[in-house]
């Protein structure tokens, strides 16, 4: 007896599958986003049929995804539905960053939730790579879990990172581990693990605040140490051809001389990153007659000081920095700028009113400037969410 079967009954036996399986995305998304939810809200926030909501529903638990957690509050008589969330507990991610000498790594729940886990260690003279996986192994042994229940490790690091090899590419600040550096962290790290530029996971971390998760396009401008740039388009950041997109600091600008196209022994001169990274901001502070200093101190200061020194240093900063902004909004138009960085959250909201202020006077085109909401571990949060977004694939399958 045959065994073919006509390809118009091949299709008819795969939807169901195929639409089970895309039902069953959505609902670990949706608990993933919202919660703890009963049949009957899965039911209805999918717009499924209750049978189809009921076998869902059984589908998961068995599956291990999903377990009752409690009951839904209800004022009227009757017996109470029951909550269903997602499992904690058994599945986690790590995150790691280097910025300004430190190395951070934290672990989080497949599930969500905030950081089980965060250690915060000073580079040394050892190799960088033992240095960070001493520092995951460490977060991972913190938070009481085997390193076998980690799903995914995810890396940010200060540079590019090359888009055909996943390897760290140029620089500036670990020149010495340029191609050198993804191996020996594989060998360290059990679980799948990959680098991304540390713009590039604060801007997938801010991304997750409910105003900008439905966003076609924003950009977060960087502005602390060094300085740098993340696209987001329909909630991923974009990468370039090479994955240097966003590398802005390099960028000649108008009140600069030309920079050389390769770095010499003092670094780069004449660039955004002379401007507004850090060092050019100290330059400014001396040349507007402050002592020497942190420019995030001083900028904290002109924040609560209608001091008109502070307000002129202020003002000028913010001129700088909406310069950037002008140029890239004329190439791109994000509508949107998020400022993050050590210089951007010491000037707040006051520094990001003034930033605004100044992009209208320089452009035609319609921006707003709005401050970080991370304040802290911007880049290691956005480890962490795209260290979920990677280990949910493998786990429930699909797309996030």
């Amino acid at each position: 007896m045959s065994n073919y079967v006509p390809p118009d009954d091949v299709a008819t036996r795969r939807a169901p599958t195929i639409t089970r399986q895309v039902n069953d995305r959505l609902a670990l998304d949706l608990f993933a986003q919202q919660g703890p939810l009963s049949r009957t809200q899965v039911r209805d926030i999918l717009g499924v049929s209750q049978p189809t909501a009921i076998d869902l529903i059984k589908r998961l638990e068995s599956a291990g995804h999903i377990q009752p957690v409690g009951e839904e509050r209800q004022t009227r008589p009757g017996p109470r539905a029951v909550l269903y969330g997602l499992v904690s507990g058994r599945w986690f991610v790590a995150g790691a960053n280097i910025r300004d000498r430190k190395i951070s790594a934290a672990i989080g729940d497949l599930a969500g939730g905030p950081a089980l886990e965060t250690v915060v260690h000073t580079v040394d003279r050892r190799p960088l790579p033992d240095q960070i996986v001493d520092a995951i192994t460490t977060s991972i042994r913190q938070a009481g879990i085997p390193a076998s229940s980690i799903d995914r490790t995810v890396v940010g690091v200060p540079g590019i990172v090359d888009e055909a090899t996943g390897d760290l590419g140029f620089s500036w600040d670990l020149p010495r581990w340029r191609g050198r550096l993804l191996e020996p962290l594989r060998q360290g790290i059990a679980s799948p693990l990959q680098l991304l530029n540390g713009v590039q996971l604060a801007a997938m971390s801010e991304g997750q605040a409910d105003d900008l998760r439905h966003r076609r396009t924003f950009a977060l401008m960087w502005v602390g140490t060094g300085v740098g740039l993340c696209l987001m388009v329909n909630g991923s950041p974009l990468i370039g051809a090479s994955g240097a997109a966003g590398e802005i600091g390099y960028t000649p600008v108008p009140g600069a001389p030309v920079l050389p196209v390769r770095p010499g022994g003092g670094g780069f001169e004449g660039d955004l990153q002379s401007l507004i990274g850090a060092h050019g901001l100290r330059s400014l502070m001396t040349d507007m007659g402050f002592p020497a200093g942190s420019p995030g101190v001083l900028l904290r200061r002109a924040g609560h000081s209608r001091d008109e020194r502070l307000q002129g240093y202020l003002g000028e900063v913010a001129r700088r920095i909406a310069v950037a902004c002008a140029s890239i909004a004329s190439v791109v138009d994000p509508g949107l700028f998020v400022l993050q960085g050590s210089t951007s959250i010491a000037g707040g909201v006051p520094l990001a009113a003034r930033v605004e202020e100044e992009f209208r006077k320089m452009s035609p085109l319609d921006a707003t400037v709005i401050t970080g909401r991370h304040h802290e571990q911007a880049e290691l949060e956005g480890a962490l969410h795209l260290g979920r977004a990677l280990a949910r694939r493998e786990r429930w399958g699909g797309d996030a």
